[in-house]
């Protein structure tokens, strides 16, 4: 379906005029699906996702299309999950709530798949390590966390700013182990 001329970029990379291109990554988190009825009466569903390329960028992804489309691909790729955007859509990100999207991008742009113009698959090319190391980095600076020890220093002395980072590492201990 796409042309020859499809190459492979990074998203430091991306610009309002990016075109022709694909983008690998992998799924670092991922919302519910949303559906609205437009002015001509039909549905049209949108599920929003974040994908991450390196250690330092990653960016939200809208993907729009019928219900059914939404559905599917909703259900079809999870977190962890390492994928293509063929011929995404690229525009500068709007200023939004820091709350709407998890984790908070570092890319200044937005990406839009569409069904029909724009494909999601998943990946599976000779660098796809480079893909599943990212997954397990932190989306935020180390310099922003605040030890568990200070958090009531900080959020006295810190009133115009009450959200915390903590880094924390969560031991899971099945049944069987506790015995």
């Amino acid at each position: 379906m796409w042309s020859e001329c499809i190459v492979q970029i990074e998203i430091s990379e991306l610009s309002p005029n990016s075109k022709d291109f694909k983008l690998v990554g992998v799924i670092i988190s991922k919302r519910g699906t949303r559906s609205f009825t437009d002015n001509k009466n039909s549905t049209r569903s949108v599920w929003n996702f974040t994908l991450r390329d390196s250690p330092l960028y990653f960016i939200n992804v809208a993907t729009w299309g019928s219900e059914e489309y939404i559905d599917k691909l909703f259900t079809t790729f999870n977190v962890g999950d390492i994928v293509e955007l063929i011929n995404p859509r690229v525009a500068l990100r709007k200023a939004q709530d820091d709350t709407k999207y998890q984790p908070f991008p570092t890319s200044a742009y937005d990406l839009t798949l569409s069904e029909g113009k724009s494909e999601l698959n998943f990946y599976s090319g000779p660098d796809i390590n480079r893909y599943e190391r990212c997954y397990h980095l932190p989306t935020k600076h180390p310099e922003s966390y605040v030890k568990l020890s200070d958090i009531v220093h900080y959020t006295q002395h810190n009133q115009e700013r009450r959200d915390i980072n903590l880094l924390v590492a969560v031991k899971y201990v099945s049944n069987e182990e506790e015995e």
